[in-house]
């Protein structure tokens, strides 16, 4: 079964042109990591992929259904995204439960009532995620910490067919970091198909067996990751002479060889003072 299939895919801000003819397909139980520089697209094609910004040029069609304006609110109730990044735009005063409530519905706002076991399910998420005692604080006053939690936990609610990941271990201490790796290693195992938004190798396991390179808005290359993720590729891509090597359990080891690259700072010499100060 086709998951996701975006069919010469562009995105637009005013005159400002954010993704260009993407070509994207994921099947079930493929999982995909997404690598580019910041300001490539990466935040605008999850937030378009799962639903949550309008399609425009171009054709998505998501969970076997062309994804319109009339659908997008089922659809986003199939799948879940999280994206600080995207979310911060929208949320400010709205608290947490509110936030998480939300996510049953697939929308920005909490649009109905909720079950008794629709509450005690998110309440208990809370709980395990540590995060219920920010519940109620608004959400321009929690951490970054608590921001990606209470999105992951929005983003689960309602149990999804696939998880679009934006930079979910960012702003996390270490120990919740690991906590996370290991929980998308059990979506995983649990049939959610997880589309992985990194800027740390050390953060990509061997459950993925996908990869896209985007930069400035378009596709350099996907595929097998083995074969994205290779040294010539990568070279190539971040215009600079890349090491890689990807180990048996999936840890990456990721080197950038050019010494005219690094960042350099020449101070400049501070006269001495005529005193001798």
């Amino acid at each position: 079964m086709v998951l996701l299939e975006m069919k010469d895919f562009s995105y637009r801000v005013g005159n400002q042109v954010l993704l260009k003819n993407i070509n994207w397909t994921i099947k079930e139980h493929e999982n995909w990591l997404i690598l580019g520089l910041n300001g490539s697209g990466k935040t605008t094609l999850l937030s378009v992929a799962s639903g949550y910004l309008p399609s425009e040029d171009g054709t998505i069609n998501l969970l076997g259904e062309p994804l319109t304006v009339h659908n997008r609110r089922k659809l986003c109730q199939q799948v879940g995204l999280v994206s600080e990044n995207f979310f911060s735009k929208y949320f400010r005063n709205e608290t947490m439960n509110d936030i998480i409530f939300g996510g049953y519905y697939g929308q920005l706002g909490q649009l109905g009532d909720l079950t008794d076991k629709q509450i005690l399910y998110a309440r208990k998420l809370m709980r395990q995620f540590g995060i219920n005692q920010s519940s109620r604080k608004p959400f321009w006053l929690l951490s970054k910490g608590e921001r990606q939690k209470g999105l992951l936990i929005r983003a689960l609610v309602h149990k999804p067919q696939m998880l679009f990941l934006d930079e979910p271990c960012s702003g996390l201490d270490i120990f919740v970091r690991m906590q996370l790796l290991q929980l998308f290693s059990h979506l995983f195992n649990e049939g959610i198909s997880l589309i992985f938004v990194s800027h740390h190798f050390d953060e990509i396991t061997n459950i993925y067996q996908k990869a896209m390179l985007l930069r400035q808005g378009e596709c350099h290359s996907q595929g097998e990751l083995t074969q994205i993720l290779h040294a010539e590729n990568l070279s190539d891509f971040f215009h600079s002479n890349v090491q890689i090597d990807i180990q048996k359990n999936g840890h990456i080891h990721f080197e950038i060889c050019d010494k005219q690259k690094a960042l350099v700072i020449n101070f400049p010499k501070q006269e001495a003072n005529k005193n001798g100060t």
